[in-house]
């Protein structure tokens, strides 16, 4: 099974992949996870965006409407669903109902977020 992490470097503002075999990235993972305050971990969704960059947690979508409306969300994995998912707001109900395409705009480390 393959896992893509990714994990700021807070200190150097900058990112290291980690794309390796699950059993292989695992003391790696655990040498980084110790040093919390420097290093944050996160965590490939499996998903792509529709220009085919992967879309990892923590990333900023923009949510582009049929009519449209564009929405920015934060992806956030949710430990109760297990699952990822977006940071809602009162715009999502109200374009419910529309086919809708998202595209990766940044992430919470790199750039600002306003929802």
């Amino acid at each position: 099974m393959k896992l893509n992490f990714r994990c700021w470097d807070k200190k150097k503002n900058e990112w290291l992949f980690i794309n390796e075999e699950i059993h292989a990235i695992a003391p790696e993972i655990e040498i980084i996870n110790k040093d919390k305050k420097r290093y944050e971990i996160t965590i490939y969704t499996g998903l792509k965006d529709r220009k085919g960059k992967e879309i990892y947690e923590n990333d900023i979508l923009e949510l582009i409407y049929e009519k449209g409306n564009k929405v920015k969300h934060r992806v956030e994995y949710v430990d109760q669903f297990t699952a990822f998912t977006t940071c809602l707001n009162v715009m999502q109900d109200f374009y419910a109902n529309e086919e809708v395409k998202f595209e990766v705009i940044g992430n919470k480390y790199e750039n600002e977020y306003n929802a």
